[in-house]
């Protein structure tokens, strides 16, 4: 007679297959987690460093379109400025021999203009001047000036923006005896240009003519723009 398997074989063989199905399931949920948490250490770094790299980015635009903005929208303009000056007929200094560069006073100072308007501005010149080894006339031997100019910008949208400008002010001259020191009034006008470095900064050279002696002014000034 053939005998049978025990009653429960087939039942034991099930538990184990289950054992065994379940034990790999869990392993392998286990290597899946194992799995998703290196990935998530590896990609949290990635997704920081985006992140930043975004925040930069939206920073850079944001300070390129203040800048922009500073361009063609500014609120005050502030410059150091170095020129010169001269009487057109004489000259202004005796040394230079009838020597037109040479007869002339270098000047340095400062200015700012406040804008008013999107184009014309407004704002005080002080400027300090070279005395003469010899001066030519008695009644005019420039030693300070002091005016009030007024810019109309004829063009925005560029990096070179020209503009007009003219000034009215005082001149403070250190004369002969007996009137050692003689104020006078004097107005000047001309045109002037900002040529951008950068976004802000920038180099405006300017000539200027008038005054009541034939005044000639040439200056170069480095200036900064200001929202």
């Amino acid at each position: 007679m053939r005998r049978r398997p025990p009653w429960n074989t087939h039942r034991q063989d099930k538990a184990v297959d289950v054992r065994v199905s379940t034990g790999v399931l869990l392993k392998s949920r286990h290597v899946e987690g194992a799995v998703a948490v290196t990935n998530g250490l590896q990609r949290r770094p990635n997704l920081a460093f985006r992140n930043s790299f975004k925040h930069f980015v939206v920073a850079v635009c944001m300070l390129r379109a203040t800048c922009v903005s500073a361009q063609t929208n500014p609120k005050l303009d502030l410059r150091i400025t170095l020129g010169w000056r001269t009487n057109v007929a004489d000259g202004t200094c005796g040394e230079g021999e009838g020597h037109f560069f040479r007869s002339g006073q270098f000047e340095l100072g400062g200015s700012a203009r406040y804008y008013v308007s999107s184009r014309v501005s407004i704002g005080p010149e002080l400027m300090f001047i070279k005395p003469c080894k010899r001066q030519i006339f008695t009644y005019y031997h420039p030693r300070l000036t002091g005016r009030m100019n007024a810019a109309f910008d004829l063009n925005r949208s560029t990096r070179v923006q020209p503009y007009l400008v003219a000034g009215f002010g005082f001149v403070r001259s250190k004369t002969t005896v007996p009137d050692p020191v003689h104020y006078r009034w004097e107005g000047l006008g001309g045109l002037g240009a900002r040529l951008f470095v950068s976004d802000r900064t920038f180099v405006a050279p300017e000539a200027h003519v008038g005054g009541r002696l034939e005044t000639i002014r040439f200056s170069s000034s480095l200036g900064r723009l200001l929202e």
